[in-house]
């Protein structure tokens, strides 16, 4: 940010100080937790300040919890020509079939992260991966034990660049053994209290914020579920929920579901530690063409 302020150009920064630019907007009590052992890590006041409140809907709601974060998966990427990789470039989960969804940004990044895809010319939403590219979705990607990985096959949807909708589709090569799908929510949105399950990028150590090394301490790719509230809807983006829930860069197409209410109510896509983090509103999903691939709930 610093880079920007002083009259950098955004392309002048590397993979790290894009993946660098999400939010953490409150540093106590907004705690992103591991998936340890099959359970949600507990919490700790030592680690996890201010994080109480917590507590009950944990207890309460952790079997949901971890049927979230076991049909989230990383979308990790490795370079077959350079050997690079392999790295999580974001998150994404399973709608249904051989299918996961994610971001548009995931696939075709702003400059300093690696695109996945070319654009097909006269097909708005069609793309195909690029070739010298392996791309999987790894679920149980945590600290519990072996995870399982899919290989990508092709992208089946993706937005145009002006759509407001930022939203992709895969289709995964071995769809057998794939975790439950998550279902859509028909509602509006979720609750007050929320969470968001995704994959935080690794960082260098000298790029972490204090901010960010408070909540996530060195974000290592592994697995999180990142608790927050809903904040008040931005008129000027209605197809958005926003939340503070903490998020960094590889969080980009996490799932994000409320405590009280049945289905995924968004797809997360952004942060801004003054503006809110973003999602797509699940409500906004099923009205658009990318609804063919969903599936929906109650």
């Amino acid at each position: 940010m610093l880079k920007l302020l002083a009259g950098a150009a955004p392309g002048s920064l590397g993979g790290a100080e894009v993946m660098a630019l999400e939010a953490v907007m409150q540093q106590r009590g907004r705690p992103a937790l591991r998936i340890q052992h099959g359970r949600v890590e507990p919490l700790d006041e030592a680690r996890h300040q201010g994080s109480g409140i917590w507590r009950s809907f944990l207890d309460e709601h952790e079997p949901a919890l971890l049927a979230a974060a076991a049909s989230t998966g990383a979308l990790q990427v490795r370079d077959r020509l350079t050997g690079r990789g392999p790295w999580v470039q974001g998150s994404a989960w399973a709608v249904g079939g051989d299918r996961v969804i994610t971001n548009r940004h995931v696939l075709f990044p702003e400059p300093g992260l690696t695109r996945l895809g070319r654009r097909v010319p006269g097909a708005p939403t069609a793309a195909r991966l690029l070739a010298h590219l392996e791309l999987r979705v790894v679920f149980g990607f945590d600290d519990t034990g072996p995870s399982r990985a899919f290989e990508v096959a092709e992208i089946l949807h993706v937005t145009e660049a002006v759509d407001p909708l930022d939203v992709a589709i895969l289709r995964l090569a071995a769809p057998s053994g794939l975790p439950p799908p998550l279902l859509l929510a028909r509602a509006p949105g979720a609750a007050r209290h929320l969470y968001v399950v995704g994959h935080p990028g690794r960082l260098d150590p000298e790029l972490v914020p204090p901010k960010v090394q408070a909540v996530f301490g060195s974000p290592d790719e592994r697995k999180r579920i990142s608790l927050g509230e809903r904040l008040a809807p931005d008129p000027a983006h209605p197809a958005d929920l926003v939340h503070d829930a903490s998020t960094i860069g590889g969080y980009s197409g996490g799932c994000l579901l409320g405590f009280l209410t049945p289905g995924v109510a968004a797809l997360h896509y952004w942060g801004d530690p003054t503006l809110g983090n973003r999602a797509v509103l699940a409500a906004e999903l099923l009205k658009a063409p990318v609804a063919q691939f969903l599936g929906a709930g109650g």
